[in-house]
């Protein structure tokens, strides 16, 4: 047996020769004692301190932040809780938003306008955009069926579609 100091309390103790060159510590817990290394953090979440070794802000997203994932789960949940509902393209999922593309599948029987297809999952589309009529947003006579490439072409040729009928040229209510 080879003795060797502890680096972390600086007790003697005994180790195998072959092993004279990789041990550090005398115990398991002086091994992860080794606050040296660790840095210390306070939760953004609960306020308490907590450790954390540098290699971990590598590998987690959220490391150094929360002490825990309860608390990372609750801070993530404050941090979103005043950005708005709705998405850039001004969708959301409010149930009221449902009803209507609900109702307007019902009404024209999941069957494209363009096209013809018919498919469950075709899109409820506005034929006076929200952004320019948000008066019109709930009301069913502002809405047809339209599958997804149909859908796609609509807003990516805006003149021909509405000379179709699939969108409206009114101006916002504002400029009228």
């Amino acid at each position: 047996m080879v003795n060797k100091e502890c680096s972390e309390c600086g007790k003697d103790f005994k180790v195998y020769p072959y092993r004279s060159i990789t041990s550090k510590y005398c115990s398991y817990k002086c091994s992860h004692l080794n606050l040296k290394t660790k840095v210390s953090r306070k939760c953004k979440n609960c306020g308490e301190k907590f450790k954390i070794k540098p290699s971990q802000f590598k590998y987690y997203l959220n490391a150094g932040k929360y002490c825990s994932r309860d608390c990372a789960y609750q801070g993530r949940v404050k941090e979103n809780a005043n950005k708005p509902i709705k998405d850039k393209y001004g969708r959301s999922n409010r149930k009221a938003d449902k009803i209507w593309s609900k109702a307007i599948k019902k009404r024209e029987d999941y069957t494209c306008k363009k096209c013809g297809h018919w498919n469950m999952s075709n899109h409820a589309h506005h034929i006076n955009p929200r952004g320019r009529r948000p008066d019109l947003k709930y009301d069913i006579n502002n809405g047809t069926v339209l599958c997804g490439p149909c859908h796609g072409w609509v807003h990516n040729n805006p003149r021909e579609a509405t000379e179709e009928g699939l969108l409206s040229a009114a101006k916002k209510k504002s400029e009228e």
